[in-house]
């Protein structure tokens, strides 16, 4: 499969990639919201978050077609408590389904990773769903599970 890895600005170009990863996310989290307006709040959120120099939008495409996209950012926490006083944050990785096991998410993650080394970032973190297959995909390539959150809905029995 052809296609580049380019830093993107214009977030209306994963508007789609974005409502079909929040509808997977549905199959692990039923609390989500999943509608135009959150969508919406979401991209605003986003776009706050990338006029800061230390956030990326790193999106795979295929001419016109967008495939998949990483989204992410360099975290700060007390020198008071870890070793590591700043860290790679990625909040999405996602390829839409057709793209996926084509190297798309492999070039999206090193694209990622890359960006982090050049701003002197020595660890990433990340958050995937407990029941998501693409654990395995993270593990592939050393990422590891640190800590289990934890979960109880009240609202049922």
């Amino acid at each position: 499969m052809e296609f580049v890895i380019r830093e993107e600005e214009n977030l209306e170009r994963i508007r789609e990639l974005l409502f079909a990863l929040r509808r997977e996310e549905l199959k692990f989290d039923k609390d989500l919201i999943v509608s135009e307006e959150s969508i919406e709040k979401m991209l605003r959120w986003m776009g706050r978050k990338l006029k800061g120099k230390d956030a990326f939008l790193f999106v795979a495409e295929d001419g016109n077609e967008a495939l998949g996209y990483i989204f992410g950012w360099v975290e700060r926490r007390s020198k008071n408590y870890w070793k590591t006083s700043k860290y790679g944050y990625i909040c999405d990785l996602f390829v839409k389904k057709g793209c996926r096991r084509k190297g798309v998410g492999r070039a999206l993650l090193e694209k990622a990773e890359e960006w982090f080394r050049e701003k002197g970032i020595s660890k990433i973190f990340l958050e995937v769903y407990f029941n998501n297959p693409a654990k395995e995909f993270y593990r592939k390539f050393g990422y590891y599970p640190l800590d289990i959150k934890m979960e109880k809905n009240l609202r049922e029995g």
